[in-house]
């Protein structure tokens, strides 16, 4: 993961200094050889006992990190006595680290896009593990959602935080969603949210004017965020927090859960309020 060189979270903004040891670790340098590399280009030239001292380092580690060095092409021994060390400048020194850092990532890139070629057929799904799945959060999350979508047959239903809706979730959901529905799939959306006024989400109009979709607001706080498929599958927020992608979610298709949680979520549908965007039946139940 790269780190935001600019900003240190417990102690606000870096000095240049610290900025640059950042950048050189996030370039392929051990924490150390960083440091080392770092002081002797300020230094300009010198020994490896001034460079032990000034990075804190013991000198025997000096004398093997500045023999790493000189192999990555960072430093140059200068025959002397005592030995010099003469460092690559830094702004050199980076960009020779990033140069080498692209190149590498160029040849893992075409690896990885004919990995991805050669398994094509073999993606993941859930349902072809079954039981129980805790899935961690962020990315994975967000393509489990995306393929009950895709993979649905009769019915979506679906809820969520008001907020969570408008600060991401349509973002990377919406279009699944519309092609679901485009297939003939019923979804049912309950949107909860606190605010006073409870006021219509500017969903796209392909979602909005789809006979499918079905909609309703309910004023209250957030007591689930799931996505139950076919009412076979049920994929729910380990927690309520804003942005759920942010925390892990337990996906199931474990039918005494599934049929416990589908029929929750039908009571609070009967039970509350009208429609507020979308005409269709639900039409999916037995």
């Amino acid at each position: 993961m790269v780190k935001n060189i600019n900003q240190d979270k417990g102690r606000g903004y870096l000095s240049l200094n610290e900025q640059t040891i950042v950048a050189l670790e996030e370039l392929g340098l051990g924490k150390v050889q960083a440091r080392i590399y770092n002081v002797l280009a300020n230094l300009g030239v010198s020994n490896a006992r001034v460079l032990a001292k000034n990075a804190k380092v013991a000198t025997q580690d000096v004398y093997r990190i500045l023999n790493e060095l000189i192999d990555i092409g960072l430093v140059i021994k200068k025959i002397s006595r005592p030995i010099q060390y003469v460092p690559l400048p830094l702004h050199e020194g980076l960009s020779l680290l990033l140069k080498r850092k692209k190149k590498t990532f160029d040849i893992l890139e075409k690896t990885v896009s004919k990995l991805a070629k050669s398994n094509m057929n073999s993606e993941f799904s859930p349902a072809m593990i079954g039981g129980f799945l805790f899935v961690p959060a962020k990315e994975p999350i967000d393509k489990i959602v995306i393929k009950m979508f895709e993979t649905a047959e009769s019915g979506v239903d679906l809820m969520n935080d008001k907020k969570d809706i408008c600060y991401s979730a349509r973002a990377k959901f919406s279009n699944c969603m519309c092609n679901a529905l485009n297939r003939g799939i019923i979804i049912r959306e309950i949107i909860f949210s606190q605010e006073d006024s409870v006021l219509p989400i500017e969903d796209s109009e392909v979602l909005n004017n789809n006979k499918n979709y079905n909609q309703k607001q309910i004023k209250m706080a957030t007591p689930a965020i799931m996505v139950i498929k076919d009412k076979k599958e049920l994929f729910i927020a380990t927690s309520t927090k804003i942005l759920a992608n942010s925390q892990p979610f337990l996906w199931t298709n474990n039918p005494i859960l599934v049929n416990i949680v589908q029929e929750w979520y039908n009571n609070i549908w009967d039970q509350n309020g009208n429609i507020m965007i979308g005409l269709a039946e639900y039409l999916y139940s037995e």
